[in-house]
């Protein structure tokens, strides 16, 4: 019974503590480990600051990935990463990319031009301790596909 009470506790005092989402701080780079067959691995390095008195953790995840309105497949977030308490904290975050059919075809059209309106949309599931949640993403910008480096994909 006291264990019931003990959880019971620290739902409602979790419930009351305020979260504060993740600040992205700075691209620190990327590489690319490969391609096998329309999966393509690589790892972002980042660097994130948590407001928050407690490390969260991003488990893995999937988001879809659009551009010029057109779905081009599916980002997977393929391994926990933590994210320290109060601090700036490094990532190197592996990453799969599923690529929808016809995608390579699209994206070589891509390297040509100069801006492409992009769209990231789906939920990350993170938490802390046992408790978890998927919290929706929308990222929508326009970028440079010369600044991406999409070239050294044809290295492969």
């Amino acid at each position: 019974m006291k264990a019931f009470l003990g959880l019971i506790s620290i739902l409602f005092l979790s419930s009351c503590v305020s979260f504060k989402y993740p600040e992205f701080k700075s691209m620190d780079g990327y590489t690319f480990d490969g391609i096998e067959g329309n999966k393509v691995k690589f790892t972002v390095k980042t660097t994130v600051y948590n407001p928050n008195f407690y490390t969260l953790k991003v488990k893995p995840s999937k988001l879809d990935v659009y551009a010029e309105n057109q779905l081009y497949g599916t980002l997977n977030l393929t391994k926990t990463q933590k994210i320290k308490c109060k601090k700036d904290t490094k990532l190197e975050v592996p990453m799969r990319f599923d690529m929808a059919d016809g995608a390579m075809m699209k994206m070589m059209m891509l390297l040509i031009k100069e801006k492409i309106p992009i769209k990231i949309d789906g939920k990350v599931k993170g938490g802390v301790y046992f408790f978890s949640k998927k919290i929706p993403i929308l990222y929508e910008d326009t970028i440079s596909p010369k600044k991406l480096g999409l070239k050294n994909l044809l290295k492969f």
